[in-house]
């Protein structure tokens, strides 16, 4: 009798074995899958983040670009509001009888599309060295540069990130202008002196910048643009000496009737 106990015994444990070990093997099977699931929706999460901050990176500098060149247009046609200025290839779409010399080395276009490219990638550089490595190491917990939270922060950044750009032209410019051949390291040399003065003439960027309120309301692009040119405008006609007559190239002075110096 004692045999038939323990065996009705042991096989009532099998059945209750059986009955939970597919329920056991479900549950793990839907853990395991629940696990790699979310696995795959952080990695989807993570590369739709790196793709949104790549687009509204590449947005933000293609929105820089655009506002320098702008920008740099506008204070051309301050310094020299009645005088014909030699923009290379672009010079017949003024309609106004403007012969070209050179399409690109020397002319005004070489200069409103290279400084201001250059002006992008420099601020770009410099804005993301402050906030990652500068301002940490400096003890600055703002969560941006500006001239409200980090003043002499802001002009040291603007002082910096546009010398380096502005050099940055003159050095390309006099190593690929075929024009310079025998005399690149004297135009290089002959820059380095206005591009210093120049550049200390940016003080007065925060009072433009608040002047026209950049950043808030409508068509802030427009007056951030306005307010960036009047920035340029003393670089131009104090630091480099680019104002009315003066700072013309000789194809510009034969543009205007002026005897070639």
């Amino acid at each position: 009798m004692a045999w038939v106990i323990a065996a009705s015994g042991a096989l009532r444990r099998l059945a209750r074995a059986t009955e939970t070990t597919p329920k056991r093997v479900q549950a793990t099977v839907h853990n395991r899958f629940r696990f790699k699931s979310s696995e795959r929706d952080v990695q989807g999460s993570e590369a739709t983040d790196a793709a949104s901050t790549w687009t509204r990176t590449f947005g933000n500098a293609w929105r820089t670009f655009l506002m320098y060149v702008g920008a740099n247009g506008l204070s051309n046609a301050m310094v020299h509001p009645f005088q014909k200025l030699d923009y290379g290839a672009l010079s017949p779409l003024f309609m106004d009888g403007r012969s070209v010399e050179n399409l690109w080395w020397g002319t005004r276009l070489e200069h409103l599309l290279v400084v201001p490219a250059l002006l992008t990638m420099s601020g770009g550089v410099t804005d993301a060295f402050w906030k990652r490595i500068g301002m940490p190491l400096l003890g600055i917990h703002a969560k941006t540069m500006s001239f409200a939270t980090t003043p002499n922060l802001y002009l040291v950044n603007l002082y910096a990130f546009t010398f380096c750009a502005v050099w940055l032209f003159f050095f390309q410019h006099s190593r690929l202008n075929p024009d310079l051949e025998g005399g690149r390291c004297e135009f290089l040399s002959s820059k380095l002196k206005p591009l210093a003065t120049g550049m200390g003439l940016q003080w007065h960027a925060p009072l433009m910048i608040e002047l026209f309120r950049v950043g808030k309301g409508r068509l802030s692009f427009l007056r951030e643009t306005v307010a960036i040119a009047f920035v340029f405008l003393p670089v131009k006609a104090l630091g480099f000496g680019d104002f009315m007559e003066n700072g013309l190239s000789p194809h510009e002075r034969k543009l205007n009737g002026l005897e070639t110096l």
